[in-house]
Order: C-alpha cells, then sequence, then structure tokens
C-alpha cells in the first residue's frame, strides 16, 4: 500500500479504521526499518572481517619485502664483493705477466746492447788492447745503465697498467652496487605501492 492510497483510505474511512491504518502502517515502517539495520550490521560485519584480512595481507606484504630486500641487499654485496676480488686477482695477474713481459724484453735489449758492445769492442782490440779495453768497458757500462733504465721504464709501466685495471674493476664493482641498490629501491617501491592496495 503506497502513501497516496492511504491518505485516500484516510478521508473516506471513519476515525477507527484511520487509528488501525496508521498503526500498521507504523508497524510495517518499523519493521522495515529493523530489516534495513540488520542488514547494515551484517554488511559492516562483512566489512570488518574484509578489513581485516586486507589488514593481514599488507602486514604480510611488508614483511615479505623486507625479506626480499634484506636477500636483494646480502646477494648484492656477495656479487660485489665476489666481482672486486676477481678483478683484483686478474690485474695482479696481469701486472705479473706484464712486468714479466717487460723484464723480459729489457733482458734481451740488454743482450743485444752486450753484444753489439761486445762485437764494438772486439773491432777496435784488433786496432789498439789498451784502447779497446777502455771503450769496451764504458760501452758495457752504458749499456747496462741504458738496460737498467728501460727495466725500471716497463716496470713503471706495467704497475701503472696494473693500477689502471684495478680501477677499471673498482668501478666496475660500484656500477653493480648501484645496479643492486636501484633493484632495492624499485623492490621496496613496488612493495610500498602493494601496501597502499
Amino acid at each position: 500500500m503506497d502513501a497516496m492510497s492511504s491518505l485516500e483510505q484516510v478521508a473516506s474511512s471513519p476515525s477507527s479504521l484511520l487509528t488501525a491504518t496508521a498503526d500498521g502502517d507504523m508497524m510495517a515502517f518499523i519493521s522495515s526499518l529493523i530489516e534495513q539495520n540488520a542488514e547494515l550490521t551484517q554488511k559492516l560485519n562483512e566489512l570488518t572481517s574484509q578489513k581485516k584480512l586486507a589488514d593481514e595481507i599488507v602486514a604480510e606484504a611488508h614483511q615479505k619485502a623486507d625479506i626480499i630486500s634484506l636477500l636483494a641487499e646480502k646477494e648484492a654485496n656477495r656479487r660485489a664483493a665476489s666481482v672486486i676480488s676477481e678483478s683484483e686477482e686478474k690485474a695482479g695477474a696481469e701486472v705479473d705477466r706484464i712486468v714479466a713481459e717487460a723484464t723480459q724484453r729489457a733482458e734481451a735489449i740488454k743482450d743485444l746492447k752486450e753484444k753489439e758492445a761486445n762485437d764494438r769492442a772486439t773491432a777496435i782490440i784488433s786496432e789498439s788492447e789498451a784502447k779497446a779495453r777502455i771503450e769496451a768497458d764504458r760501452i758495457i757500462a752504458e749499456a747496462k745503465e741504458q738496460a737498467h733504465a728501460i727495466i725500471e721504464e716497463e716496470k713503471k709501466k706495467a704497475q701503472q697498467y696494473g693500477l689502471l685495471i684495478i680501477d677499471k674493476a673498482r668501478e666496475k664493482a660500484i656500477s653493480i652496487l648501484e645496479e643492486a641498490n636501484a633493484e632495492l629501491s624499485a623492490l621496496a617501491s613496488k612493495a610500498g605501492e602493494h601496501g597502499r592496495h
């Protein structure tokens, strides 16, 4: 029964019928309110349960994000330490190889210079024994000094090259650390976004 028809009945009915109709409408209205209240209470309980579940999911996501962050940091540190160690080993081996090669080249140059000096000394000795020996000693001493200077120069070059390799290795390790930190930041950001949703 809608409001308009109720009003029409009230206008055309005696007062006893008017009272009964009003009481009936009031009871129906109150009953409707009670039903709506029950439905709203049930929905509120469901929402409360869903909110609790959502809070638990967010807490679990934060916990997982923290664990992932720690694992990623440990892995990044392990990888960086491994790269640095490997690079230093390679650099050390390269320095040793270059020094050995430089020493070998310097010895070959020294041998060549000494041979040249001896050849020259032999030619000079044929002209004058005393003069030849003095000249030969001078040339040999000069050759040894040159060889020594060459060895020192090659060693310096080898050491500089080795330091350059180590610097490159450190730069690579730093780059890996930065990439790992970027991954950590991305994971943290994703975890934060997941937590907000």
